[in-house]
């Protein structure tokens, strides 16, 4: 019926943050391909993606870039790590790889959580995921 996948980032942000990329985009392509295929059944699941960062100056700090070869997209320049993560889940929804994505960002041994944008928070994930339930359950 449903898979979520949760990822966190808590330091390294360079190297963990194109983990999780490469990891989201993978996973999503993976579980698509085999509902294409009839492996999971008459209806694909549906896809969610939980995002935790941590809330440090350097996940806020924007991000050099280097193109030695090609141009950055120009939506990741002077941006940070956070705007990136965002970037990530919003590109992950428009292309239809996962049905809802909540970003989450905070200090996990102050117990603090902030949702920094407003089309990806866990209202909008818990209604997307609600609405998928309700049309199993009809």
């Amino acid at each position: 019926m449903a898979a979520i996948e949760f990822k966190s980032i808590l330091g390294s942000f360079g190297n963990n943050m194109n983990n999780r990329t490469e990891e989201a985009l993978g996973n999503a392509t993976d579980v698509l391909h085999a509902a294409e295929t009839g492996l999971l059944g008459l209806q694909p699941p549906w896809l969610g993606y939980v995002f935790l960062m941590q809330d440090e100056a350097g996940s806020r700090s924007p991000v050099r870039v280097k193109e030695p070869h090609f141009e950055v997209d120009r939506e990741f320049r002077g941006a940070s790590y956070q705007r990136r993560a965002m970037l990530l889940c919003r590109r992950l929804l428009m292309k239809r790889l996962y049905d809802a994505a909540w970003f989450v960002t905070g200090e996990p041994l102050e117990g603090v959580v902030c949702e920094p944008a407003a089309d990806l928070t866990w209202a909008k994930f818990e209604a997307a995921l609600r609405g998928r339930v309700a049309e199993i359950l009809a």
